[in-house]
């Protein structure tokens, strides 16, 4: 008798994030690109925030057409894939300097790229 563990995981659909975001992601969501509707950046595992981004997009998409039935590609889309893309490509999105024609721009927006941070108080907050 098998058990879960003598199972082997389902083969993938795309096999790294740079497969599913250039055979799958730039396909299907093919836009016009404009600074003030869609952005995009033809550099974009550059951007922090888009590769954490597009990873969650793949990792839901691998996980959901194996595991959520025959409308799992509408859930997908309504849950993942819509709103994260439009919050990637949007006008204030990662890719907001970026353009297909000017390429990446490596001017962060912050200092050292990174948000600026006070240090809270002392005791503030206690380790779990």
């Amino acid at each position: 008798m098998s058990t879960p563990k003598d199972t082997a995981p389902p083969e993938l659909q795309f096999s790294t994030l740079e497969i599913f975001v250039e055979d799958f992601v730039a396909v299907v969501f093919d836009r016009s690109i404009s600074p003030t509707q869609t952005c995009w950046c033809p550099q974009w595992w550059k951007h922090a925030e888009a590769v954490f981004d597009l990873m969650a997009l793949w990792q839901s998409f691998e996980h959901m057409h194996v595991a959520d039935g025959p409308t799992w590609s509408a859930r997908w889309l309504t849950l993942f894939a819509y709103p994260i893309m439009d919050r990637l490509t949007s006008p204030a999105g990662p890719f907001r300097a970026c353009s297909p024609a000017k390429g990446h721009n490596t001017q962060p927006d912050n200092p050292g790229g990174v948000l600026p941070c006070d240090k809270p108080d002392e005791g503030l907050f206690t380790p779990r």
